[in-house]
């Protein structure tokens, strides 16, 4: 392929924010609720890995095709929003409600109810970010 050298870095940065919002909902976060609860489920590891990187693959490359098509710089920037959101939901403010294993042990909903605030303060937040972010660039 003879791209500009603009244009190339142009379709890495939406191969690498379709990958890293791809990857997060449909390949870490399933894992991790699969690591954490491996005695729950009857399914090989290797089986569940190999289909969600299956499913990964074939999204990234979907999805990658559309928005390069399309070349809509503000579905790019949500994107990127919601792969930044749910990476801090997962690794971060989800440690903190301790919902894991599923052991059938009623969840105490109410004690929980001040993360609910810290996480629509974060959301709120970071989208604000990206919004001025958006706006200067």
């Amino acid at each position: 392929m003879n791209l500009k050298p603009h244009a190339q870095s142009k379709d890495f940065s939406i191969t690498l924010i379709v990958s890293a919002f791809v990857l997060q909902i449909f390949f870490f976060a399933p894992l991790q609720v699969l690591a954490q609860n491996f005695g729950e489920f009857s399914v090989l590891f290797t089986d569940v890995l190999l289909g969600l990187l299956l499913v990964s693959v074939i999204l990234i490359v979907f999805l990658g095709f559309i928005l390069r098509k399309l070349r809509l710089p503000m579905l790019l920037s949500l994107l990127t929003l919601f792969s930044v959101i749910g990476f801090i939901e997962s690794r971060f403010l989800l440690a903190f409600a301790r919902h894991n294993p599923f052991d059938g042990k009623l969840i105490d909903w109410g004690a929980l109810g001040w993360l609910s605030y810290l996480e629509l303060g974060v959301c709120v937040a970071l989208g604000v970010l990206f919004i001025i972010i958006r706006k200067r660039t």
